[in-house]
């Protein structure tokens, strides 16, 4: 899910196991979900391979008329609208998928309004002030001035007629009781994968977008002239890159000692994200628009499941692990920064990953916690530009 952040790396692994096969058949089926970048995204040269490998697509578009009609009903009566009811009328309907486009989140918004507005005025039908409200809610007063003069041909008729078979509608619904169970719906109920948002979660959780907390990440990480969102592949042009990890416990999370993205599930199974800026043994701050927000982690774990992303600027060249005997030009950065570290003139190596380099990387681990194998990986690397003064550090602190 949400393949299009996948880097381009991920992409050409996932296309290297496609070739894992017997004599009659694949051993591996690989099925990649995204929001509409994910196309283009495969389209690009660099891709063609993997996208040439694709057997089958299938892309989900806006609902048409029928459709949207059908899916308000469909929603009305899971809520609990009695059979034969009808609170919405299908000159309403037209309005909303005229306004909405068909695209289900911006149906959900504006029945949402309605059915509130329904409420709040003790009325048992939508009506052209209620429809005229909530579509300048949503979209803007200019568009919801626009819309009373285009869609209520009929006048007084249309309202007659509303008025009268609207009657008894709310004796099946008690109070607010409708509005809530159509906010509560579960997104099955949604045909549209690609941009479904959660009706309701939690006020201490809200539904970022992912470029927009990514944003926010790459604030507090030390990316200079961060636009109010952003993409892996823009940072990647700036020499960051995203770095998608899971996790098993915090501890895990707090080897890498940076500021992370966290991919959250809210109560109704909403994927949503947050910045965690700092972490103690019992409280976690959140770095929402640059305030911290401070919440207990008991309540941030039961809707953790050790997916984050965090941005670094890996050395010049580097690609994979360096370990004893390797010859890489990284391995010459990598003694300059523990010669610098240490105070020395000379480095300890050049180009080849020697003995006594290797010594001093296994002492560095065990001073700060690492696996000391003397393998110079991401957590190393991580760790010795924040020693160096060369990252942004998550704020760790003992409890009370």
């Amino acid at each position: 899910d949400e393949a299009q952040h996948l880097r381009f790396e991920v992409l050409e692994q996932i296309r290297l196991l496609t070739n894992l096969e017997t004599n009659t058949r694949k051993l591996l089926q690989i099925i990649l979900v995204g929001q509409p970048e994910l196309a283009a995204k495969l389209a690009r040269p660099e891709l063609r391979q993997l996208n040439q490998r694709i057997s089958a697509r299938c892309e989900l578009r806006a609902l048409n008329l029928r459709e949207t009609r059908a899916y308000i009903g469909h929603r009305l009566q899971v809520a609990g609208l009695a059979a034969g009811r009808e609170l919405f009328s299908r000159r309403v309907v037209k309005a909303i998928y005229r306004h909405s486009g068909g695209i289900p989140r911006l149906i959900n918004l504006l029945c949402d309004r309605m059915l509130l507005g329904c409420y709040g005025r003790n009325q048992t039908r939508v009506d052209r002030a209620l429809l005229k409200l909530a579509i300048a809610e949503v979209f803007g007063a200019d568009q919801g001035r626009r819309v009373a003069s285009g869609i209520w041909l009929w006048g007084s008729a249309a309202l007659l007629f509303c008025a009268v078979l609207g009657i008894g509608v709310w004796q099946y619904a008690p109070g607010a009781g409708l509005v809530d169970r159509w906010s509560r719906l579960e997104p099955a109920a949604a045909p549209e994968l690609t941009a479904a948002v959660a009706f309701e979660a939690p006020e201490q959780f809200p539904t970022f977008d992912y470029n927009r907390a990514l944003a926010e990440l790459a604030q507090i990480s030390g990316v200079a002239d961060v636009a109010a969102t952003v993409s892996c592949d823009v940072l990647r042009e700036r020499g960051w890159e995203c770095l998608s990890i899971q996790v098993q416990t915090w501890n895990q999370l707090q080897e890498y000692g940076r500021p992370a993205l966290l991919t959250l599930v809210t109560d109704m199974r909403f994927q949503v994200y947050e910045v965690l800026f700092s972490l103690s043994l019992e409280r976690a701050g959140l770095w929402r628009d640059g305030t911290v927000i401070e919440l207990p982690i008991a309540e941030l774990a039961t809707r953790w499941q050790g997916e984050f992303t965090l941005l670094w600027q890996p050395p010049p060249g580097f690609s994979q692990p360096l370990s004893e005997g390797d010859r890489s030009p990284v391995v010459g950065w990598l003694a300059r920064e523990f010669a610098s570290l240490d105070g020395r003139d000379q480095p300890l190596a050049e180009e080849r990953f020697n003995a006594p380099l290797a010594t001093r990387v296994k002492y560095f681990q065990r001073r700060f916690g690492l696996d000391d194998d003397g393998v110079v990986g991401v957590k190393t690397l991580l760790k010795l530009q924040q020693v160096r003064g060369q990252a942004r550090g998550l704020s760790i602190a003992e409890a009370g």
